[in-house]
């Protein structure tokens, strides 16, 4: 840690133009607590500096000051007692006194007194009633808890502290001494929450038992100030939020540009694959549509009437081939076969494609022109291939047997070792002798008795 270059640049966790409006121009505390409990501690970290070290230990109270934040803080550090404060020991009796000194020193006033414990330590009754006795009834309302636990350190008032509702300040970074030099967002967040602890209480100073108040006229005074500054930090505050707003605004319109432009990218680069790879489906098709048109046309009549005359004369055989719901070549022309054979490929074998197709991504930036960019970040929005698949197979249903026979095509082009697999598996589940495999369609036999 004496290394330079080991220490983490503190300025850059806070800014100037961040700092709030501050509530009080001078805030006096008092820290007590058992001996060991962390007094140097805490007092280091209200002031954000190593104003006290274990050298500075005496038997009288000590006392150190910095302006910071706009602020002039001052702090007493008060020896630790051991034991009970309550007992009759010498020790106690002047850890008693050199507190009550130390709560009078202050002018006009105290405003806070730090009770400092150990890490899950409960405030004992018999202090909480020995401060009441040393200080007066009113003392309670103006002691603040705060406990540390390692480089954190948590602050609650008394009833806060006996219902386990601590603020906890953690530390923006681990590698270093947090209470040595605190980052500045964190001291200003431990200083605003020991001056938003005074400004909350009915008396912003505290007189203990024997001390008069102030005047009023400085009383009138410092509530007049609290109360402009409470305005201009409500003002600034709105300030921010309305920057905030601003700030969003802008945000979600460069984001709804940058969404536009990512579409329009994906679909630049899904036509380039396309066309890379035999050109865009839906052109494709229709060109060889165009191609089959005059054949087809030609041959339709003829193999109408041989369609007819082979249902009448095997109408009653126990032999008849039974076919697999996919058109035969002699029903349509090959585009609408193929067609055909891809939708109920897709469909009988839907399990397997979810749990087997690896290669969604491109297989979507295909159908991207077909399924538009709402669909398509439906789909992409899941993290794995299955439910990326289930989410397209419901686009699928909905859409129709064009959708399924381009998904198809899709399916041959990146995963056709999973098409060949699937037929394959079909091949082999039934006797080769009642299977028969033509240009990919399978044709099954009934086995006659």
């Amino acid at each position: 840690m004496g290394c330079t270059t080991s220490r983490p640049n503190y300025q850059q966790y806070g800014n100037a133009d961040e700092e709030t409006v501050p509530l009080i121009d001078d805030i006096n505390v008092v820290l007590i607590g058992c001996k060991n409990s962390g007094k140097t501690k805490v007092a280091n970290a209200i002031l954000g500096k190593k104003a006290f070290t274990q050298t500075t230990y005496s038997d009288e109270y000590v006392q150190r000051q910095k302006t910071t934040f706009g602020r002039t803080i001052s702090v007493i550090r008060v020896p630790g007692w051991s034991g009970d404060l309550k007992s009759g020991g010498n020790e106690q009796k002047h850890v008693r006194q050199v507190i009550k000194d130390s709560v009078w020193s202050f002018k006009p006033g105290t405003n806070a007194i730090i009770l400092v414990v150990e890490k899950d330590t409960q405030l004992s009754s018999t202090t909480k009633s020995t401060l009441k006795t040393l200080l007066g009834p009113g003392v309670a309302e103006h002691i603040l808890v705060i406990s540390t636990d390692g480089n954190k350190i948590s602050v609650a008032t008394i009833s806060e502290h006996y219902n386990n509702k601590q603020t906890i300040i953690q530390p923006y970074q681990n590698h270093y001494l947090f209470w040595r030099k605190i980052c500045r967002n964190q001291h200003l967040k431990l200083i605003e929450t020991i001056e938003d602890f005074i400004v909350g209480n009915n008396d912003i100073y505290f007189c203990p038992v024997g001390k008069g108040e102030p005047k009023p006229a400085l009383q009138i005074e410092q509530l007049e100030t609290v109360v402009n500054r409470l305005s201009q930090r409500i003002s600034q505050y709105t300030d921010r939020n309305n920057e905030m707003n601003n700030e969003i605004s802008k945000l979600q319109k460069v984001l709804g540009k940058k969404q536009e432009t990512l579409k329009a990218l994906r679909f630049k680069n899904s036509t380039e694959l396309s066309v890379l790879h035999g050109g865009i489906p839906q052109f494709d098709e229709d060109r060889r549509e165009e191609e089959v048109k005059g054949k087809g046309k030609k041959r339709s009549n003829k193999k109408t009437r041989k369609r007819k005359r082979g249902r009448n004369k095997h109408a009653h055989k126990e032999d008849a081939q039974e076919l697999v719901p996919l058109c035969s070549a002699e029903e349509t022309p090959v585009e609408e076969k193929q067609a055909s054979k891809g939708v109920d490929f897709v469909d009988s074998f839907r399990a397997e494609i979810i749990q087997k197709v690896t290669s969604v991504e491109p297989i979507l930036d295909e159908l991207f022109q077909f399924i538009g960019g709402e669909q398509y970040s439906n789909v992409t929005q899941h993290k794995t291939p299955q439910k990326k698949l289930r989410e397209l197979y419901t686009i699928l249903n909905a859409r129709g047997p064009k959708l399924k026979a381009k998904f198809y095509k899709s399916l041959v082009k990146y995963e056709n070792g999973i098409v060949n697999e699937l037929y394959e598996g079909v091949s082999e589940s039934t006797n080769h002798k009642d299977c028969v495999r033509t240009q990919g369609f399978v044709t099954f036999r009934k086995k006659t008795s």
